[in-house]
């Protein structure tokens, strides 16, 4: 055995601990076999979501439209539907945000207004 094999670090309990919890996420990631699919059902639904909200609010764009806008792409339209458009994408996401950072403490029509969201 040569020197240069010979380790400079000396394994701790606490190495061992992250280990097994990288060992676990990384078996929990392969076990979600099809994320490519999860990822576009997700996306859809956030399309339609945010369409379905602003068609009972009035808004007129379709959902090819809505979609666009959450891809960053021009659309035509009224000004003001586009920025109601904009404005429940944005309201959308910080909701999603929240609800996955804090679960337990959802946003009160308040707090919600405050951030501008409403």
């Amino acid at each position: 055995m040569r020197v240069a094999d010979i380790p400079v670090f000396s394994i701790t309990p606490k190495m061992l601990t992250q280990l097994k919890m990288i060992d676990e996420l990384l078996l929990s990631c392969k076990e979600t076999p099809n994320r490519k699919a999860d990822t576009k059902l997700r996306k859809t639904g956030r399309v339609r979501s945010i369409n379905s909200s602003l068609s009972i609010e009035g808004n007129e764009l379709g959902l090819l439209k809505v979609r666009d806008i959450i891809n960053g792409k021009t659309v035509e339209g009224p000004f003001d539907e586009i920025l109601e458009a904009q404005n429940a994408i944005r309201a959308y996401d910080e909701a999603v945000f929240v609800s996955m950072t804090q679960p337990d403490k959802p946003l009160s029509s308040k707090q919600m207004y405050r951030k501008n969201l409403l």
